[in-house]
């Protein structure tokens, strides 16, 4: 950072020295350097722009596609049941599916509203026909010509919360008459938002819309900023889902008008300071942005293997030695799920093991994703091997928990290797080499299971 400030304190020197070159030579000297540093600020910001908006369209999708997996689960159970599912059942199934954000969960046979949970929380009262009400019947349609699970809303139901509905089409075979009915979950609108992080882009001084298009070409608005006014300088990124058509749309912090600013600017000498320190800000903000950005991993928002590698050198620094535990874990049979189900099926497994990670183990334990399934947690402190134990213990319970439909398809499991060290170890590749060393004998015990290898004194030496 300290660089980064040096080179921009230069580039501020550097401007006023053109700002007394450009105030003698005259007003349209002046104009013309106003406007080729005007030009490059706009250039950069919308590339900035760009790339933030493609950012949180992404987060938007993993949000939707989150929401589309959790409603297979009702739907794997109704269709297993070849649509004749018990309401004990129903409410076994929908209990587990009910977390953060989803309000309720509802099975509608025929698309008739047929079970409820909880019960007194109906988007329709038990009993009527979704085909048949004016709100809902266009989107149910869709879902189910389309056969694919859609998002629709929001909708303002029970109690006058903003709520968004997503409905999962059930077929027992391949044609529209073989609709069975709909997998259904009511998710909280604000929560959504928190969950996209959307708020965050009013932060960095961008307002935004998330819209969707209707069968008819009509755009439904889901949720804006409060300041979101269309103009030439908004960005707009698809979002890739299923069913129908989502977009973000942005609009950047600067505009054209500033031209005319920036040429106040450098007729007034004092007012170039006050605009150039607007511009540093703008600048350490995006720095920072673009900084979480190279330490996290796209898809699931753990860290990567740049972070730890800093990380555990900079431990080093401090220690001289290691202290501490490295948990290596590698999903068996992950191949089976992309060549079986397909590479969607395969993110949204290995955004479950982030979740998973994220809820097993403590904020200051460092979650890793090294690339394709392999996984990595960083303990930076001893614990002991009993609570070890019970935390391996744990984490491959929940696994087997969250990902069993993907366990009796594919036979998904996992394998993790420990590497404890005692201050003996001496960098993150002699610590990696022993978790690696600890994963393949887990492998090598038959798979879903953990090795624990302890590095003392004695096995240094």
């Amino acid at each position: 950072m300290k660089k980064l400030m040096c080179k921009i304190e230069g580039y501020l020197l550097q401007e006023r020295c053109i700002q007394i070159v450009v105030s003698i030579v005259g007003l349209m000297l002046t104009l013309l350097a106003t406007y080729s540093y005007a030009e490059g600020v706009l250039i950069n910001t919308y590339m900035d722009s760009n790339y933030t908006a493609r950012v949180y369209s992404n987060k938007v999708e993993h949000m939707l596609t989150r929401y589309s997996y959790k409603s297979e689960i009702l739907k794997a159970v109704v269709a297993a049941l070849d649509g004749n599912i018990s309401e004990d059942i129903f409410m076994q199934t929908a209990e587990n599916l009910i977390s953060p954000g989803i309000l309720s969960v509802q099975y509608a046979h025929n698309a008739i509203i047929s079970f409820v949970y909880p019960k007194d929380s109906n988007e329709l009262p038990v009993g009527e026909s979704i085909l048949q009400h004016p709100q809902r019947k266009e989107d149910a349609l869709l879902a189910i010509e389309s056969k694919s699970c859609l998002v629709s809303g929001p909708y303002t139901l029970y109690h006058g919360i903003p709520k968004l509905v997503v409905r999962n089409p059930i077929f027992s075979g391949e044609t529209l008459q073989d609709f069975v009915g709909f997998s259904i979950l009511v998710v909280d609108l604000d929560t959504f938002i928190e969950w996209c992080e959307l708020e965050q882009l009013t932060e960095f001084g961008y307002e935004y819309a998330l819209t969707y298009e209707n069968q008819n070409g009509s755009i439904t608005t889901v949720a804006q900023s409060a300041n979101f006014v269309p103009n030439s300088n908004q960005i707009s990124k698809p979002v890739s889902y299923n069913g129908r058509s989502w977009t973000l749309t942005i609009t950047t912090p600067f505009h054209l008008s500033y031209l005319s600013g920036c040429v106040v600017i450098f007729l007034f000498g004092m007012l170039i300071t006050l605009y150039l320190r607007r511009m540093l800000v703008k600048l350490v903000q995006n720095n920072a942005f673009m900084r979480y950005s190279s330490l996290h991993d796209p898809l699931t928002d753990l860290y990567n293997r740049k972070m730890i590698e800093e990380f555990i050198a900079n431990e080093k620094k401090k220690q001289n030695t290691l202290s501490g535990i490295m948990l290596l874990l590698d999903l068996d049979n992950f191949k089976k799920v992309n060549d079986q189900l397909g590479h969607i099926e395969g993110d949204r497994v290995l955004v479950e093991i982030a979740h998973i990670l994220n809820g097993t183990f403590r904020d200051s334990d460092i979650k890793v994703r090294l690339g394709g399934d392999e996984f990595m947690v960083y303990i930076p402190n001893l614990i002991p091997r009993t609570r070890l134990e019970q935390m391996l213990n744990d984490l491959l319970g929940r696994i087997h928990t969250e990902l069993h439909l993907y366990y009796e398809t594919c036979m998904l499991s996992a394998s993790i290797g420990a590497a404890v060290s005692y201050g003996t170890v001496d960098s993150f590749e002699q610590m990696y080499q022993l978790a690696d060393h600890a994963m393949y004998k887990a492998k090598q015990n038959g798979k879903n299971g953990y090795y624990i290898l302890e590095h003392t004194i004695k096995s240094r030496e």
